[in-house]
């Protein structure tokens, strides 16, 4: 039977012992969904965080990505189209123009694939793991008044 608390968000903390679930976290990243509620947007277009999260309030912002998701897709994207690169050419080698028409559409396909779910899947780690920066990009300094 459902009471009156059923519809309040939950977040993914272990027991009340502090401990926030990484898997979780990193499920709702690539589904580019809030690590806290599950439920709100991380993204507000393609790649761009939310600065706080719609339904729980949570601060998105100082949890960081930097350059990493960036690293992640080249290297995700380099180890699929390489081999299929040189499979192709190996196999029937096309003309230069026609790998270029087919394997750049591709190439870009997956980097939009990739990339933003790269970047959830950081920034929800970045909350797991409690690493909060602040403005300058420096680990943020909860103790300071």
């Amino acid at each position: 039977m459902l009471t009156p608390d059923d519809h309040k968000v939950s977040p993914i903390v272990d027991g009340g012992s502090g401990n926030r679930g990484y898997m979780k976290a990193c499920t709702t990243g690539f589904m580019g969904r809030c690590p806290n509620c599950m439920r709100g947007k991380l993204f507000t277009g393609w790649a761009t965080l939310k600065p706080i999260c719609d339904v729980c309030q949570t601060k998105l912002s100082d949890f960081r990505a930097d350059d990493g998701p960036a690293y992640i897709t080249i290297c995700i994207v380099g180890l699929i189209i390489g081999p299929l690169l040189y499979w192709v050419d190996d196999w029937m080698p096309p003309s230069p123009l026609i790998q270029l028409g087919f394997w750049l559409p591709v190439t870009l396909a997956l980097i939009f694939v990739i990339l933003p779910r790269a970047k959830g899947i950081l920034v929800n780690m970045g909350w797991a793991l409690s690493l909060k920066h602040d403005a300058h990009g420096h680990p943020a300094d909860d103790t300071k008044d």
